[in-house]
């Protein structure tokens, strides 16, 4: 596996819209403070041509464009490239990369969440290379910003690499959060239980994984590496880290049954699974209930886990040798190895 350099004053981060940028007057005000925050720490940042335009697919520019964009961030000066923001049609720039181009360049840390899945996906099964899953550019202009924001900085910096589970999370969905202009916030309303399948759980194996709406999409197509990751780092135990967007409990369970048919899950150590950005009962079974029952009980699972599209989250390192445990009282913690 390969892990990026660690940050340090002075370096380079570059902000790309691979997915959405910042084309609301709203989201660009707010990325003006993260800006400020990320020079504050002490580095520069600068921003791809599309990241405050909003183009053709819903996104920010057309597939190629935003392939050209992400390719000059990845192969230039800068240390670590940033995602702007999520979005809906990521995949679609993956036939514009070329991969021989970037096998040869030094590995950058590459930060993002939800439909950034696709490009940590690709460089992990693809490059071999490591990322994080985690929060979007614009996260860095919150206020108050929760610690865990911080906690992608100091992992890429290589400052820490064990985080605890955060005390409350923000328990509405994307479009419920009330409209705000400028600095945007993050309201906490309720605790934060990670849950198991019973008593305290801890499960190790090498990460792989994002936002489950996603994956099914590169089964049968040349991108669909995960098969072979797998039996690369078989001896390690494949640990799955994932989250849904916009799938109800029924959604899920066609998703990992799909996964399962292709063979994705052969030697998997365990699941660590966040918190479903659509929460409730689908007639009469939970999210829990309908995956449990699906995956069954032969390997471990954690539930409610602080990552996905319910702020605040900690950062995953896809690709690392990740180990998630859950205590009594429903607190957790993710530890990672880059080895």
């Amino acid at each position: 596996m390969k892990y990026p350099s660690f940050l340090k004053k002075g370096d380079v981060i570059e902000v790309v819209a691979p997915s959405l940028g910042f084309f609301e007057e709203k989201d660009k005000e707010n990325f003006g403070y993260a800006k400020a925050f990320l020079e504050k720490r002490g580095y520069s940042v600068r921003t791809s041509e599309s990241v405050f335009s909003l183009g053709r697919f819903w996104a920010s520019a057309a597939p190629d464009k935003r392939a050209e964009e992400f390719t000059e961030a990845y192969l230039s000066d800068a240390s670590a490239v940033f995602a702007a923001s999520g979005g809906e049609t990521e995949l679609l720039i993956l036939p514009y990369l070329d991969e021989k181009a970037f096998s040869g360049a030094s590995p950058k840390w590459f930060t993002g969440y939800s439909d950034n899945t696709v490009l940590g996906y690709w460089l992990l099964t693809r490059l071999d290379t490591a990322s994080v899953y985690g929060v979007n550019a614009g996260a860095f202009g919150y206020e108050p910003m929760d610690e865990s924001v911080t906690y992608h900085l100091d992992l890429i910096e290589g400052k820490r690499f064990s985080f605890p589970s955060v005390r409350a999370f923000r328990n509405l969905r994307m479009d419920e959060v009330p409209e705000c202009a400028g600095r945007k916030t993050v309201v906490c309303d309720t605790p934060s239980v990670w849950k198991t399948k019973g008593g305290e759980v801890t499960v190790s194996g090498r990460a792989i994984g994002g936002c489950l709406d996603l994956f099914p999409s590169f089964i049968g197509t040349p991108y669909d590496g995960t098969k072979e990751f797998a039996a690369r780092y078989k001896s390690d135990g494949i640990l799955w880290f994932l989250e849904s967007c916009d799938l109800n409990p029924a959604g899920a369970v066609r998703a990992l049954w799909q996964m399962k048919e292709a063979g994705w899950f052969e030697h998997a150590s365990g699941f660590v699974f966040g918190r479903p950005h659509i929460g409730g009962d689908f007639f009469g079974t939970d999210f829990i209930g309908a995956v449990t029952e699906f995956l069954g009980t032969d390997v471990p699972m954690i539930f409610d886990a602080d990552f996905g599209h319910k702020p605040p989250v900690l950062p995953v390192v896809n690709g690392s040798l990740m180990t998630a445990s859950v205590f009594k009282g429903g607190k957790g913690s993710f530890s990672y190895r880059l080895e």
